[in-house]
């Protein structure tokens, strides 16, 4: 701790430094003016380029080698004419599809054989008011900084505008557009014109609309591009490994002579803010719980001043503040509603909408939300207590601190948000060091009355609406819009919140220490195995990639596939009520207060086949963290209150989940495949009543009274003294069984038959299709499956090229693959895409044409080059995190695999060739099984005849 505040005092004197030199800078403004100014991080390099670009360049170690590039042009979807709706995106499309330097596809697979991944490392963004064009580089090799000046000189002022291609790349936004049909599209029809009145953004959604999409010209794209991609209205973000000079002089050299054309700039658009508030009830088949959201609107502030800061703060307050009130009342026995909350969105740029929202229990519509909104009035009458602030305050200091202590872990693509928000906005960008500073000078000045008074203030402001939403066949009568206004107006005497004592211990009495009676090495993932005196098995690889991080795992074998059919329900969610009652004598809620100014989480969970609990700390709360696992291994509980509560919860959701076409379409398939295997049957409102408290509890503690059956792994920041004699203490005096379990084969097996399953229930105008190939094989081999997974890559790389890019049917396909060890060694190799109504099975058959393709005709050498690439890459990066050891180590030791299968793997990747990856393919997919499911748009009659559609609902050859 002595440290961390001597680490900390010296922070304090740069930001001191920063913040007195930056005022300094400001001599114009009065003593009262300079107090108000924030800070700017001195980590970034910023200015403008000779013709007006505006640069942000941000060095960062983390990842090493690696550099994220932003463009960021302030223009998007609002500043488009009514004729051109869609063309900011189209645009955006259009700049990976041919320009001055590369032709179409090359700019993409230029980047690719660099070792990124379109879609994560390479992507574009459309929104109201900005394009963003977002890219990753190595930057081992320097001239990987000349093809990021070219692509940005190109992205900037050459992007070309092929006829043949606008039209090709209009089916794809078409496709895309189609893709986003669902229940979120059809409740946007219905909030935007209440969101956003007569302003411009009810009518420019980025995406655009079907009539200009499919009439807009080349011509047209063209000129909207050489009106808006000016050089003075874009900026130039790079995060990483980069030397700002180096990159100014480059870039200046570059880009920074390219002249804008004209001197337009994008004009602001305000959304209005409403003068009576709305009312609107919204039913749909795909609502599956009744919600009752009253939302308040109130001004938003950019944030370039202290005062600035302190409002974003006491917004933030209220809404943590009132949010642990009501998770406390919804976790409790009493349970007056589901889930109720307080959150705020954006509303243009001046506006925010503050949403009071609460779910309401099955049976006690009025009555929930009639207490949900007395416990808003509670906060108005009474305000909000000291000890609840000073528990918001530790928190975020705590938070704040760690990210401090662990400022060489910060990751690169993290920190381009900040500079968007400035250039687009004014956002203020500060260090993470000043943000700490101004946080613990900012946080003890405010108040609990101040928050009250803040509540209060938001309460008094402009009622926007009150929005429902309803399953379809649950829509309150006419009568609700007055009830909800009468209950909001109700003006009730209430007595103030209060809050029970919480100064017991987690851990009475300390358990008696067991013993470390044997340890070794495991020299390929640097990490040392340990032997307890209860048979229980702990792994420890301690890394300096983070300070402030500490993980615990730890699995057995068994799962829920060890109870019977009549237990099976209970045991499936007894660790999801153990975690829910919290320990000891502390509730849940109570469990999280105790623990407020500790970094510690911890999740259990038991599978089918496994039961795991995971934890994690920063290494000052290791202790803590393991004295929770100690206790929810040895003194686990399940309240009767919270066990009904969960039941009634899982009730009420069942209760209207099947009137949802795409979920009842989804048990039915589900079915079929298992062949009503009685272990695997979806659930139900029949099987939620199964779920009982003693059954759960007593189960949880049979798989968790074993300690001997549990292997833990601890990653992180960790010092082997420290840590030994904890281990001895909290994971070797855990209780052991001489006879240990594993899982049980249950015989649930995939139909080993072809299946072609249609229906024709969708609510949108498109088809949703989903393939599987599959059969079981002789023998789990990790060769087999580290080369299905390169021929899942390649093959996801070629039915793109064909579906998207030749043929512009689909904005994406899904390819993934799989070999799975347990119960049995299984194949499964799964396509999915959505279609054009009518013409899914013209892509069946092309899909499969590729897939035949793949299997006899030689692989293409150069997509296989670009995925070992990018794999090397990513392997590289992985082992800069912690997660990554974690989750290595699970994998080898859960699937039983030799380490030096990890440890070769670069000679691995680099040795495997098209031949071995294509034979592998073959074997898999000889004598597979093919499930074919296709889920149509309702009453489609006019696209498939309804006779063959009867015919063919699930025919199995």
């Amino acid at each position: 701790m002595k440290q961390v505040m001597t680490y900390l005092a010296k922070c304090k004197t740069i930001v001191f430094l920063c913040v007195f030199g930056f005022l300094a800078a400001c001599q114009t403004l009065t003593p009262t003016e300079r107090a108000n100014q924030l800070p700017l991080s001195p980590e970034v390099t910023s200015g403008k380029l000779d013709n007006g670009i505006q640069y942000y360049i941000h060095p960062n170690r983390k990842p090493k080698e690696r550099a994220y590039i932003t463009l960021l042009l302030n223009v998007g979807s609002l500043q488009e004419e009514e004729r051109e709706r869609g063309a900011a995106h189209f645009v955006e499309h259009m700049a990976f599809n041919g320009s001055t330097h590369f032709n179409k596809n090359d700019l993409v697979n230029t980047l690719e054989s660099l070792g990124m991944t379109f879609g994560s490392d390479i992507n574009a963004f459309t929104s109201f008011d900005s394009t963003r064009y977002h890219l990753e580089i190595p930057t081992d090799d320097t001239e990987n900084w000349s093809t990021i000046s070219l692509i940005l000189d190109d992205w900037i002022t050459g992007i070309k505008f092929d006829p043949e291609d606008v039209e090709q790349e209009r089916k794809v936004i078409l496709s895309e557009k189609r893709a986003r049909k669902g229940l979120g599209e059809r409740l946007s029809e219905v909030l935007n014109p209440i969101n956003y009145g007569d302003a411009r953004h009810a009518d420019r959604m980025p995406i655009g609309v079907d009539e200009t999409l499919s009439s807009m010209s080349a011509e047209d794209l063209k000129a909207f591009y050489e009106k808006w991609y000016q050089p003075h209205n874009m900026a130039l973000i790079i995060t990483g490994d980069v030397k700002p000079d180096n990159a100014i002089k480059l870039f200046n050299n570059t880009i920074g002579q390219i002249k804008s054309s004209n001197d337009l700039k994008p004009q602001e658009y305000l959304i209005p803010g409403r003068v009576n508030p709305a009312y609107e009830v919204l039913t749909d088949q795909e609502i599956l719980t009744r919600s009752i959201n009253v939302r308040y609107q109130t001004h938003s502030v950019t944030l370039d001043s202290v005062d600035a800061l302190r409002y974003r703060l006491l917004n933030q307050m209220i809404i943590s503040l009132f949010n642990s009130r009501m998770y406390e009342l919804s976790d409790g026995a009493e349970k007056p509603f589901e889930g109720a909350s307080l959150g705020y969105s954006q509303l243009g740029n001046d506006k925010l909408l503050f949403n009071f929202s609460v779910t309401p229990k099955d049976g006690a519509f009025e009555q929930s939300y009639q207490r949900f909104f007395e416990e808003i009035e509670r906060v108005e009458q009474h305000g909000f207590l000291s000890s609840e602030l000073e528990r918001y305050r530790k928190e975020v200091l705590n938070s704040s601190l760690l990210a401090v202590e662990d400022l060489d872990s910060i990751h690169s693509r993290s920190l381009t948000d900040r500079y968007m928000s400035h250039f687009l906005y004014g956002e203020h960008y500060f260090s993470t060091i000043q943000r700490h500073v101004l946080l613990e000078t900012i946080l003890p000045t405010i108040s609990v009355q101040e928050v009250s008074e803040h509540f209060n203030q938001l309460l008094a402001s402009n009622r926007h609406s009150i929005i429902v939403y309803a399953p379809e066949q649950e829509k309150p009568g006419a009568d609700l819009e007055e009830k909800l206004f009468a209950a909001l107006n109700k003006d009730t005497k209430l007595a103030a919140y209060s809050e029970s004592d919480l100064a017991d211990p987690l851990m009475a009495t300390l358990p008696e220490k067991g013993r470390i009676i044997d340890k070794s090495d495991i020299e390929a993932v640097d990490a040392i195995d340990y032997r307890l005196s209860n048979g229980a098995r702990v792994i420890i690889r301690p890394s300096d990639l983070s300070n402030t991080e500490v993980f615990l795992s730890a699995y057995a074998p068994g799962g829920y596939s060890l109870a019977t059919l009549e237990q099976q329900r209970s045991a499936m969610e007894s660790a999801k009520l153990v975690a829910a009652s919290g320990i000891g004598s502390y509730s849940r809620t109570d469990l999280g207060k105790k623990l407020h100014d500790k970094t510690v989480q911890l999740q259990l969970n038991i599978g089918r086949y496994y039961s795991q609990i995971s934890s994690s700390s920063a290494p000052k709360d290791m202790e803590l963290m393991l004295q929770l696992v100690h206790l929810y291994f040895t003194e686990p509980k399940i309240d009767e209150d919270v066990a009904d509560n969960y039941r009634n919860s899982v009730i009420q959701y069942q209760r209207n989940r099947l009137n949802d076409p795409e979920q009842k379409y989804a048990d039915e398939l589900h079915r079929l495949m298992t062949d009503n295997h009685p272990r695997t049957q979806p659930w139900s409102v029949e099987e939620a009543q199964k779920i009982d408290r003693e059954i759960a509890l007593n189960f949880y503690k049979d798989r968790f009274t074993k300690a001997n059956n549990f292997t833990f792994v601890i990653v992180g920041n960790i010092q082997l003294e420290e840590v030994e004699p904890l281990i001895e203490q909290y994971i070797a005096s855990l209780p052991a069984d001489a006879k240990k379990e594993t899982w049980q084969d249950e015989n649930i097996r995939t139909v080993q038959r072809d299946i072609h399953f249609a229906r024709d229930t969708a609510l949108d105008e498109k088809t949703k299709v989903f393939l599987n190939y599959h059969k079981p094989i002789d023998q789990y081999v990790s060769e087999t499956r580290f080369r299905l997974g390169l021929y899942e890559e390649i093959l996801q790389q070629e039915l793109q090229a064909k579906l998207r890019e030749e043929l512009g049917e689909v904005y994406s396909i899904g390819v993934g693959s799989g070999v799975d060890r347990y119960p049995t060694e299984w194949f499964n190799l799964s396509i999915s895409f959505n279609a054009e109504p009518g013409r899914e099975q013209l892509l069946i058959d092309t899909i499969q044409e590729v897939i035949q393709q793949t299997l006899a005709e030689p692989l293409p050498q150069d997509k296989l080059d670009t995925i070992k690439q990018q794999r090397r890459m990513s392997f590289t990066e992985g082992q800069q995190s912690n997660h990554f050891w974690l989750g290595q180590i699970l994998l080898y030791e859960r699937e039983d695999i030799d380490y030096s299968y990890f440890t070769n793997y670069m000679s691995r990747l680099d040795t495997v060739t098209t031949e071995q990856i294509q034979n592998t393919a073959n074997m898999l997919f000889k004598d597979s099984y093919l499930i074919t499911s296709i889920m149509r748009p309702k009453d489609d009659t006019d696209i498939v005849n309804k006779a063959e559609q009867e015919a063919e609902q699930a025919i199995t050859d």
